[in-house]
């Protein structure tokens, strides 16, 4: 479960506000730029995100977003980096956490082994509204033998729970913005050559602005211990 933690928090420094598609992400222009640090449970550095705006597409629903993101360790070497894409259709942002996923996954494109999804999109309301709750969603990520072709492991990370609990002002080094709190229940049910491991559920409460997607993101293991705190700390536009 520790590797889901960063996708995670890369999904929720990705979340959309509660607008629409003409109205949200207005910081989001072609080389704008978001940096998010995270931390561990005793508040120490344990890495940054960059993301950068590579293109903007407006569509006759709304707009496609493409993202290039970076990620270093508290040591400030690279770790890795990927696209990403953000899709906002009428009522819906739908945002890339395969990409996300197989970007953290040790396994992803090395030697012998490579990963298929069942779909690419997590999906959110467009337009939440504070006490609504949002349909449960998951992705299903199968590891697969590229010799063989056969299926050697499946991964299936579950959303649940998820509601617009309130929304408040929160302030971060980038700045203080009006932001909806989303909470939610993400677990992995894991099984890797027929032996199947016990799920563990995190919680996780994310706050969103309509601008600038994710402020703060806080990530929780099985007894309500923080593990994981996510901030906007740099914009640039």
């Amino acid at each position: 479960m520790k590797s889901l933690l960063a996708p995670i928090a890369l999904l929720f420094f990705l979340q959309a506000n509660a607008q629409d598609c003409n109205t949200m992400f207005t910081s989001y222009i072609k080389g704008a730029s978001f940096e998010t640090t995270h931390y561990d449970a005793t508040n120490a550095v344990k890495g940054k995100n960059t993301s950068t705006v590579t293109d903007v597409k407006n569509t006759s629903d709304g707009k496609i977003i493409s993202l290039h993101a970076a990620s270093v360790d508290n040591n400030n070497k690279k770790i890795g980096e990927t696209d990403i894409t953000i899709v906002c259709e009428g009522n819906t942002v739908k945002l890339d956490f395969a990409g996300a996923m197989a970007h953290a996954n040790p396994m992803a494109g090395k030697g012998n082994f490579d990963m298929k999804f069942d779909k690419t999109d997590i999906e959110f309301p467009a337009k939440p509204v504070v006490g609504q709750t949002i349909p449960d969603d998951k992705i299903v990520m199968n590891i697969i033998n590229k010799s063989s072709a056969t299926v050697i492991g499946t991964n299936t990370i579950n959303f649940k729970n998820r509601k617009v609990v309130s929304k408040e002002s929160v302030t971060t080094p980038a700045g203080t913005f009006e932001c909806y709190k989303i909470s939610s229940d993400v677990s992995m049910e894991m099984n890797m050559m027929g032996n199947a491991l016990p799920p563990r559920v995190h919680k996780s409460e994310s706050y969103v602005s309509s601008s600038v997607g994710i402020v703060k993101a806080i990530i929780y293991d099985e007894t309500g211990k923080v593990t994981m705190t996510s901030l906007l700390t740099k914009v640039n536009k």
